[in-house]
């Protein structure tokens, strides 16, 4: 879909959609840095589902580049989404991100406590999809800018 061929409310939408996923993903890269509790290994410890590959995630020689990927990883992905440049590959990385939380999280039916199949996660890659599938960059964004030479 070419960013030209969407009306303006369409696209001030997606904006506002790739603005808000882009605090949304920077505030869970920032808590993750904030709050030990809520780090990769505690989530990764539970997996049930592609258990041997979280186990190996959590061997000792992978924890420390494990926490600062995960962390800095999202932060990346929310900075990149807010400014609107490399929002096609920051897409990409957030869909991975979340698959790979969907699986570790995923007990089925229930994902984590308090969700059945669909949880949050589903949400941000249908998201991050969206941002992929329509050139989100490209509208006010550094994408835009770059590929265009203008914001819109």
């Amino acid at each position: 879909m070419e960013i030209n061929y969407m009306n303006r409310g369409t696209r001030n939408s997606i904006l506002l959609l790739r603005i808000f996923v882009g605090f949304l993903v920077l505030y869970l890269g920032i808590m993750k840095m904030l709050d030990l509790t809520v780090q990769a290994k505690f989530i990764f410890r539970e997996a049930t589902i592609f258990a041997p590959f979280y186990q190996w995630l959590l061997q000792p020689y992978n924890s420390l580049w494990l926490e600062f990927i995960d962390t800095w990883g999202l932060m990346i992905v929310g900075v990149l989404l807010i400014v609107g440049f490399f929002t096609r590959g920051a897409s990409v990385v957030g869909i991975l991100y979340m698959l790979v939380y969907y699986f570790a999280l995923l007990h089925f039916p229930l994902v984590g406590e308090f969700y059945y199949v669909v949880s949050d996660h589903v949400i941000y890659i249908i998201c991050f999809t969206l941002f992929i599938s329509s050139r989100a960059g490209e509208y006010f964004g550094l994408d835009g800018l770059l590929r265009r030479g203008r914001w819109s």
